[in-house]
């Protein structure tokens, strides 16, 4: 990170400061962070849709459920039946969760 030790004032017609509101709000970011990222001509990205970061969260937690199972498996140097049964229904899990996002958002 660096310094920011150089402050500035900045004057805004009504319109200009409406149009800064608008890009605060679709990228979620401050006013300072969005004009930092104009300054340096850098994308700005729209903020992430609650129920993508749902699905997100949901299909992260079903990757450390099979870190698990994974771990177990090599700690014990083979996979029983009931593991790879687990396996394949946190599989199915992710699978059945990413199908549902995509049939409701594309």
């Amino acid at each position: 990170m660096y310094n920011r030790d150089i402050k500035y004032g900045l004057w805004l017609s009504k319109e200009d400061n409406l149009a800064l509101k608008d890009l605060c709000e679709m990228t979620a970011l401050s006013r300072a962070d969005v004009l930092r990222t104009l300054i340096r001509q850098e994308p700005l990205r729209h903020r992430p849709n609650v129920d993508f970061m749902a699905l997100v969260r949901a299909v992260d937690r079903v990757g450390n459920n099979i870190n698990q199972c994974v771990k177990v498996i090599q700690t014990k140097g083979y996979a029983s039946e009931a593991d790879a049964k687990e396996l394949v229904a946190l599989m199915q899990t992710i699978k059945s969760e990413v199908y549902s996002w995509k049939k409701e958002w594309l």
